[in-house]
């Protein structure tokens, strides 16, 4: 009878274990993201960042994250944005201490049809990348309300 019992407590202490051990291996790795879980910033938020980030050039601050092509980021992008695409951001690798750095991510495309930067900020949040954002205008609303942008390529740059 005293076996029993010692072998039934043997069980659920065995079962408590993996059951915890399951939680916190959730916990570190992946996780799941919907479309939901995206916070949106408007142009004029942006704008604010960005002014902050050049306020102070040495502080991390903002990454400003361009999804697009190599060529439509070398043909104009934002000022001081980085060219990152989905392939460049891998869940089975480690995350990218420099792009941990950063207070602030924001990642853009062409508009809000554009899924790519939709695409790349889940993944970003899904490897638990902090406080990443989409900027749904992207590039067109920037050309369109006539701010600075920057051309060249994306060669040897970092975040």
């Amino acid at each position: 009878m005293i076996l029993r019992r010692i072998e039934g407590f043997h069980w659920a202490v065995a079962a408590l274990l993996v059951g915890v051990s399951l939680l916190l291996a959730g916990c570190a790795g992946p996780r799941r993201v919907s479309d939901k879980d995206i916070e949106v910033v408007s142009i004029g938020q942006v704008l604010k960042l960005l002014e902050g980030q050049q306020a102070e050039p040495d502080e991390r601050k903002l990454l400003l994250i361009d999804a697009r092509s190599t060529q439509s980021y070398a043909a104009g992008h934002l000022p001081g944005a980085e060219n990152l695409r989905l392939p460049d951001i891998n869940p089975e690798r480690k995350r990218d201490e420099r792009i941990d750095s950063f207070d602030r991510i924001v990642v853009y495309a062409d508009n809000p049809g554009s899924a790519s930067a939709r695409a790349l900020v889940k993944r970003m949040l899904s490897m638990r990348y902090d406080d990443v954002r989409l900027f749904p205008g992207g590039y067109d609303q920037w050309v369109k309300a006539g701010l600075d942008v920057e051309t060249g390529s994306a060669e040897g740059t970092a975040p």
